[in-house]
């Protein structure tokens, strides 16, 4: 689940964030002009970490790429109407990315309940549960 997360995360980078509208005419915004190059890396990143195992840090680099898109997400249409356009709209891309991020968040924290409460049943069929 993690790498459909981060496939997401990957083609949503690569694809438009916005959508601007002026007296030019329109033009599509790439996620790699506003900082997808960051989502990517986080991305590749989240592939070995998930395989090893590295709940804490596969969730982590999921929230961080999260808290990125946000941010852009909410800046970008209040920068481009400042420049002089006349309307923004946010695009898939963003959207694709940032469902991939809660993607590969959700696989983290499922994984990380699993290997929790695998741990505690070995921890009780080692100790012995006192009788009651």
């Amino acid at each position: 689940m993690a790498a459909l997360g981060a496939a997401a995360m990957i083609a949503g980078a690569l694809g438009p964030w916005a959508i601007e509208r002026g007296f030019l005419g329109e033009s599509r915004l790439p996620g790699m002009d506003y900082g997808g190059a960051a989502v990517i890396l986080l991305a590749l990143l989240v592939v070995p970490l998930a395989a090893a195992d590295r709940t804490t840090l596969t969730g982590v680099c999921a929230l961080v790429a999260a808290l990125w898109i946000s941010i852009v997400v909410y800046g970008m249409p209040g920068a481009l109407l400042d420049a002089g356009a006349d309307e923004v709209d946010i695009t898939w891309g963003a959207y694709l990315a940032l469902a991939g991020c809660l993607t590969v968040l959700g696989a983290a924290l499922a994984r990380e309940r699993a290997l929790a409460q695998a741990q505690g049943a070995h921890h009780a069929a080692v100790i012995g549960r006192p009788e009651a």
